[in-house]
């Protein structure tokens, strides 16, 4: 698995973090591939955190014993119609995870925290609050997440640009909230997904999602087992 310039070399019960807005895509995968991919909410994953920051990107080797069961639950959760089978297993799975992952340097966590948080503040300003030179707050970033902070912070925005147009903000309200203007939201919007937002929201949405996956997915490799998740989610 690739996450920005890190690349992960996963085998079986191996488990992959990522944060909304973190690059990364499948460079590679055997014909028995079963994968689980499982989305959870701000909520749901602080509930089951120790409230401690994780940043650097790493992956975790699950115990024999829990594998069997969880690959179980997770094959099985599309059958069931309430929440709460879908937030145990997910939640335990941070929960187990979580304290055992690095916490990353405190610079990165500072800016994941200014990446989440409601003001959008520039990477010199924060360098300038942080006391550190801007150079080395962004190669520290990079070297615990995989992307640059300026990227992780583009794609952020369109995260919430779409969450807003799906709540029922217009589009030029949405843009001029987390992009200044429509002009600057349309240039990253067609650099990360490949049209205008008005394209997008007009019908592109679903073929932008498949054209992404295809992207993906290394030739040659078999279906993953389909996505699951305890709630449906945008993400990019």
């Amino acid at each position: 698995m690739g996450v920005g310039k890190h690349e992960f070399l996963m085998t079986s019960g191996d488990v992959l973090f990522l944060r909304p807005a973190q690059d990364h895509e499948m460079l590679d995968c055997s014909e028995d591939l079963d994968l689980f991919v499982l989305a959870a909410t701000p909520e749901l994953a602080a509930r089951f955190s120790t409230g401690s920051l994780r940043t650097t990107t790493t992956t975790l080797s699950l115990p024999w014993d829990r594998i069997r069961s969880l690959q179980e639950n997770l094959a099985h959760l599309h059958d069931v119609e309430s929440a709460d089978p879908h937030e145990r297993t997910v939640g335990g799975l941070f929960e187990w995870a979580l304290p055992k992952s690095p916490r990353g340097h405190v610079t990165s966590r500072h800016l994941l925290t200014a990446i989440y948080g409601p003001e959008d503040h520039s990477e010199g300003t924060l360098a300038r609050d942080l006391g550190l030179d801007a150079a080395e707050l962004s190669r520290r970033f990079a070297a615990d997440l995989g992307v640059k902070f300026v990227e992780a912070r583009a794609r952020m925005r369109l995260i919430r640009f779409i969450q807003s147009v799906d709540r029922g903000s217009s589009l030029t309200r949405a843009a001029a909230e987390h992009f200044g203007s429509y002009a600057q939201c349309h240039r990253v919007f067609r650099r990360y997904l490949g049209c205008a937002p008005r394209e997008y929201f007009a019908g592109r949405r679903r073929a932008v999602a498949e054209a992404t996956w295809s992207d993906q997915k290394p030739a040659g490799s078999a279906n993953p087992t389909p996505t699951m998740s305890w709630e449906s989610r945008q993400s990019i």
